[in-house]
């Protein structure tokens, strides 16, 4: 899944259940002000679950240093999502290295001009370079802005690593669309439901614990006859904290 392993950490790498790819970075957590001190590293637990299916990975972020790009600082990133159904097969690494400048990113920006050099792993393949421009689909929009966030301070949150105290942060993205087809018009309504827990104590984006819950659905009006209403879907996904430190080393080395 190349970088949105990590900068959308709510969507698992190979799931069943994921919805395509959202034009907007992780919610609430802003690359723009992400601590890129090399050596930091933060593992995730991911479980995506919707139409009754379940899915879990772990995902993975590390900085591992800088380098001098056109006289500017840039920053070695590396993310792995890894399927926890045993599939090595199913297993994304991905190394890239980001201008300084992205501390500039702009709501509406692409991501992939910051992208500077971009190497894939995929399962048990060696790493492969890759072309930035399979980023441009990436930019900082709505709802990674501060806008209409519900904030809460010093909010507890339970981990794996023990008890965080965290800024608890909720949004509600509503949108309804109707589209004439016909004799008919096709009604659609989504609605997504993001709540962050962000903590200073956890490196990189200070992300702590994730839950965005979706609903999608689409009916006609007037009903069709013989085609069913088939009501909302739903489907949530959790994302947790599962440890972090400041010892980082690479998965994807590179030749000198």
């Amino acid at each position: 899944m190349l970088l949105m392993s990590v900068l959308i950490v709510c969507a698992a790498s190979g799931s069943a259940t994921a919805e395509p790819l959202e034009s907007y970075l992780l919610p609430g957590i802003d690359i723009r002000s992400a601590d890129l001190t090399p050596g930091k590293w933060c593992r995730y637990l991911v479980v995506d679950s919707a139409e009754g299916m379940v899915d879990s990975s772990t995902v993975y972020v590390a900085v591992l240093g800088t380098e001098e790009v056109d006289g500017k600082e840039a920053f070695w990133l590396e993310l792995e999502s890894n399927p926890m159904r045993g599939d090595s097969g199913g297993r994304n690494v991905t190394r890239v290295l980001i201008s300084s400048d992205i501390k500039q990113l702009a709501l509406g920006d692409s991501l992939y001009p910051y992208v500077r050099r971009l190497y894939i792993k995929r399962g048990t393949e060696p790493a492969e370079p890759a072309d930035p421009r399979d980023l441009q689909r990436l930019t900082l929009t709505r709802p990674t802005s501060d806008q209409d966030w519900i904030r809460h301070p010093n909010v507890p949150v339970v981990t794996p690593l023990g008890p965080l105290v965290c800024e608890r942060r909720e949004l509600i993205v509503n949108e309804r669309r109707e589209v004439p087809a016909g004799r008919v018009t096709v009604i659609q309504k989504k609605e997504d439901r993001f709540v962050i827990w962000s903590s200073e104590e956890v490196p990189v984006f200070g992300l702590a614990r994730c839950e965005i819950e979706r609903m999608r659905e689409s009916r006609t009006v007037p009903e069709m006859p013989g085609i069913p209403q088939a009501g909302p879907r739903r489907s949530r996904v959790t994302t947790m904290i599962l440890g972090y430190g400041s010892d980082a080393t690479p998965i994807i080395v590179l030749d000198k």
